[in-house]
């Protein structure tokens, strides 16, 4: 049982501790992070990302990940 607000919770968590250099590059959908970039920067940047917020002990999974995508669909 959880909270039943637990994305509301997860993104401002999410906001409060992304460093200001990544803001530009992480856009929060409800429970989603999108980590937009270059085509020469992204994978620096994903390796950036998941570093800092490993340090809060947020863990990503590379079953739950897509990577290097040119295009995405998600929910309005």
């Amino acid at each position: 049982m959880g909270y039943k607000n637990s994305s509301q919770i997860f993104a401002q968590f999410i906001q409060h501790v992304a460093l200001p250099e990544l803001k530009g590059y992480l856009n929060i959908y409800v429970d989603d992070l999108l980590i937009t970039g270059t085509k020469d920067s992204i994978t620096q940047i994903t390796k950036d990302v998941i570093t800092h917020f490993g340090q809060y002990s947020i863990r990503f999974y590379d079953t739950k990940m897509q990577y290097k995508q040119t295009e995405i669909e998600h929910l309005r």
